[in-house]
């Protein structure tokens, strides 16, 4: 069995893991669980999923960094 994981580092700003903290808070009220360590966004969908589900996330994903990007 096999299944998919993703990680994505964001740029730290205002000391370690405090822009990751704050993406995880956002991502989870914008629908989307999860995982960071530090600035670092680990991402591993269940593993029977569609390409569609996998659509979804990554469309969840971009539009929380976009928010943060655009307002802080």
């Amino acid at each position: 069995m096999a299944g998919l994981m993703a990680g994505v580092e964001v740029h730290p700003e205002g000391g370690p893991g405090i822009r990751g903290t704050e993406l995880q808070k956002r991502m989870f009220w914008d629908g989307l669980s999860v995982k960071f360590t530090g600035d670092n966004a680990i991402l591993a969908p269940q593993f029977i999923t569609t390409r569609a589900q996998i659509d979804e996330i990554i469309g969840r994903f971009r539009k929380t960094l976009d928010h943060m990007r655009d307002n802080g």
